[in-house]
């Protein structure tokens, strides 16, 4: 039988690392210098829940509870995110599993209108469980670039994305590992603006941007011409592991010949090629029922398309419903 600790205090953070690390479906989301990020975050309220057995952790899932700061939709944005899915160890048993995913249900349940866990693993042979628990499943697609050599991944797009790499390069355009505020308040204004004018979901606030610069956690890579930004990718970075695309933004079709959000896309994937990271994951693709124009652009990047779906459980179907009305999920 195992013990669920639910605080972030009370939690032994070598063992947390241990089971991220051995599991196979670890990921950066779910690591404690993540957690310690979002605790320093408006908008962020993080939770841990770890199944411990016979001195060790087996179970682990990290998320947080967003929410806008706007008074009159703060009720019906409250939602339980998880990024990269529940960590297992190898030999978790599926009783514990199932015991584990029906408490933190009942403890999120009062915290917010709905949990989604959004997957970047294959967690096919956990959909029974989650189910016993309550969840229903939402298909969505993703793709993942497996990173050998610059020259290879180079090879792998698409011949219309290698045209327009070269272009936006011979036309003036720089790729750079950025940390300076400037820039990256730079870039923030254009994705608040791709967000306002397309994504049209909650954006963090800008502050949430500069606490990533300050963290370590990942690397800014922008672009630069003519003196300014005008575009970029953040991305953190899990060890030799993988490479996430967590926003990206550019002034695409401002520049005659100059691509930034194709530029910027491309030198994510190379720069994983030459730090020796594994994979360069696109956290997203849309769901496969629907017209998703991104998901056109990302399949571009030669990426294998994964559909690992995602595991929502509604707590209020009411609140739920006026939510998904203000805020497009």
């Amino acid at each position: 039988m195992i013990r669920i600790i639910d605080s972030f205090h009370n939690a032994d953070e070598i063992l947390w690392s241990a089971l991220n690390e051995r599991a196979s479906n670890g990921s950066f989301f779910q690591t404690p210098a993540y957690f310690r990020f979002l605790k320093k975050t408006v908008g962020h309220d993080p939770f841990v829940f770890i199944g411990a057995k016979e001195g060790s952790y087996s179970i682990l899932i990290m998320g947080s509870v967003q929410y806008s700061s706007s008074p009159l939709v703060k009720k019906f944005s409250r939602r339980a995110i998880v990024n990269g899915g529940l960590v297992t160890d190898p030999e978790a048993d599926a009783d514990d599993i199932t015991a584990f995913l029906t408490y933190l249900s009942k403890s999120l349940s009062k915290r917010a209108m709905y949990l989604e866990i959004r997957n970047l693993n294959d967690y096919s042979a956990f959909n029974p469980l989650f189910d016993a628990a309550g969840f229903s499943r939402v298909a969505h697609l993703n793709y993942q670039v497996s990173v050998n050599s610059s020259e290879d991944a180079f090879r792998h797009l698409s011949q219309s994305r290698r045209r327009q790499v070269r272009k936006s390069l011979d036309g003036g355009a720089k790729v750079v590992v950025s940390n300076s505020v400037e820039e990256i308040e730079a870039f923030y204004s254009i994705l608040r603006e791709t967000y306002r004018r397309k994504v049209k979901r909650p954006l963090p606030p800008k502050d949430f941007f500069l606490k990533f610069r300050e963290s370590g956690l990942g690397v800014y890579i922008l672009v630069r011409y003519k003196g300014g930004i005008i575009g970029g990718i953040m991305c953190p970075v899990y060890g030799r592991k993988a490479l996430y695309e967590w926003y990206i933004a550019g002034e695409d079709g401002k520049y005659p010949g100059i691509y930034p959000s194709v530029l910027a896309t491309w030198s994510a994937i190379e720069y994983a090629a030459t730090n020796n990271i594994g994979i360069f994951d696109f956290m997203g693709a849309g769901r496969p029922d629907e017209s998703y124009g991104v998901r056109e652009f990302k399949a571009r990047f030669g990426g294998t398309e994964v559909e690992y779906g995602r595991y929502l459980r509604i707590f209020n179907k009411m609140v739920y419903k006026a939510g998904t009305v203000i805020f497009r999920r």
